[in-house]
């Protein structure tokens, strides 16, 4: 059971940062949608860390990695528990805020 649920988070989080990935995103978002329809509000926000490139040109690749992770969990502990943050490419990433 511990090796099912370990596949079915790799399947949902990026392996970087640990945050959702365009899957998980997709799957929130999916059940974001129906509770519209239930007139529950749904906010999308976007987030891109402009000039990120600069960071992996200058410093490399491993200190890039580093600012994604410290970013990523600087957002996470901004969040409130309905809100759920996922990266959905290099240096982009969405908030998902169901019931707001």
């Amino acid at each position: 059971m511990l090796f099912r649920s370990h596949l079915q988070f790799l399947a949902n989080h990026d392996p970087l940062t640990r945050v959702l990935n365009r899957r998980g995103l997709e799957s929130n978002l999916t059940h974001g949608l129906r509770e519209i329809r239930l007139d529950q509000p749904l906010t999308v926000a976007y987030l891109d860390l402009d000039r990120f490139k600069l960071i992996n040109d200058l410093y490399g690749h491993t200190a890039g990695d580093e600012v994604l992770q410290q970013v990523c969990m600087r957002v996470q502990h901004a969040l409130m528990p309905k809100m759920q943050f996922g990266r959905i490419g290099g240096d982009e990433f969405l908030i998902v805020m169901h019931n707001t």
